[in-house]
């Protein structure tokens, strides 16, 4: 149940994670968040922002829990 919600807690991160930052050849993190600027629309755009801030919470608080979980999804 608590891995659901982290998964719909960051699932525009992992969309941007297997679309773009996966895919890509050099694996810039900078250059792939241009593209995903430039050809997303701006309200993915703006989930992917707030996930971002979500997740640097998360890291802040030292919630080695569900950044685990986070860390894991992003593995399979």
């Amino acid at each position: 149940m608590a891995r659901a919600r982290v998964e719909e807690r960051f699932k525009t991160l992992r969309y941007f994670i297997d679309g773009y930052y996966n895919q890509s050849i050099d694996d810039e993190f900078d250059g792939r968040i241009r593209d995903f600027r430039d050809y997303e629309p701006k309200c993915l755009v703006n989930a992917l922002r707030r996930e971002l801030v979500d997740l640097r919470t998360v890291v802040a608080q030292a919630d080695k829990e569900t950044f685990k979980k986070v860390e894991t999804r992003g593995a399979s």
